[in-house]
């Protein structure tokens, strides 16, 4: 029995060529996943708080009409409780409680 090469040439190069392209799409799709993940994880900024007393906001706020807008990185803030005391894990800042460590 006779192999004729050059017919077996392209039955191999169109089976490399399937290959590199399966790999390229599959790394696309990887990334692409990578992308998706990352931007699903990616912490959104705190909820704007009303403005405190006199339209002060908590450090890392700025005023914007009547509620008080984090800037990036800016820690989550709640109005300061009626007794005056921020709960565990949050310091004052003016009318608010800040709090101390952002998950990271």
């Amino acid at each position: 029995m006779v192999i004729d090469t050059p017919k077996w040439d392209k039955i191999t190069k169109r089976i490399v060529l399937g290959l590199i392209v399966s790999a390229v799409v599959a790394a696309i799709f990887l990334l692409l996943g990578i992308y998706i993940v990352g931007a699903a994880s990616a912490e959104p900024l705190p909820l704007a708080e009303p403005c405190g007393p006199g339209g002060s906001c908590p450090h890392g706020y700025t005023s914007s009409g009547s509620f008080c807008v984090p800037s990036r990185g800016a820690s989550d803030a709640i109005a300061k409780p009626p007794n005056g005391t921020c709960p565990w894990e949050w310091i004052a800042s003016g009318s608010f409680c800040l709090r101390r460590s952002r998950r990271g």
